[in-house]
């Protein structure tokens, strides 16, 4: 009995992830808007340093409309005035969207927010009930060059 209580956590676990999921089967990928769908985002490396590339991707198909201007996609400090780096990009979510974003050599250590600026929520309640198109990067300080004797 204690066997098949952990198999029905673990799948309810599964099954709930799924459907917290941005972009889920149920939803289609569509919105009122002709979007709706939320996709999830993978930041590689997750621990950079400023000078570096880091690349945000996502795998999720979604039939959102590009914004004329593209997805603005930013590295933000979530502090108030907090430094903030972005670039734009037009590709659609196709299950192989990705952006590369070089962090200033002057950008500050510490965890960040990675995240599309201009994504539109407009199709959400206000409920807090849909999910935010981000992911974290950690920034270490660079690396201190050792002297060469």
């Amino acid at each position: 009995m204690r066997v098949r209580g952990f198999v029905a956590v673990g799948l309810a676990l599964v099954v709930g992830a799924g459907a917290m999921s941005g972009c889920t089967a149920s939803s289609g990928g569509v919105g009122p808007r002709g979007g709706g769908c939320v996709p999830r985002l993978t930041v590689v490396p997750a621990t950079a340093h400023p000078g570096e590339i880091v690349t945000v991707s996502s795998k999720d198909v979604c039939r959102d409309r590009v914004p004329d201007a593209g997805w603005e996609v930013s590295v933000t400090q979530p502090i108030e005035d907090g430094r903030r780096v972005s670039v734009r990009n037009s590709d659609r979510f196709d299950g192989s969207w990705s952006v590369p974003i070089t962090l200033p050599r002057d950008f500050p250590a510490g965890e960040t927010a990675v995240g599309i600026d201009n994504w539109d929520y407009s199709f959400c309640d206000d409920t807090g009930s849909c999910a935010a198109v981000s992911g974290v990067l950690q920034v270490e300080a660079a690396p201190t060059p050792t002297p060469t004797p």
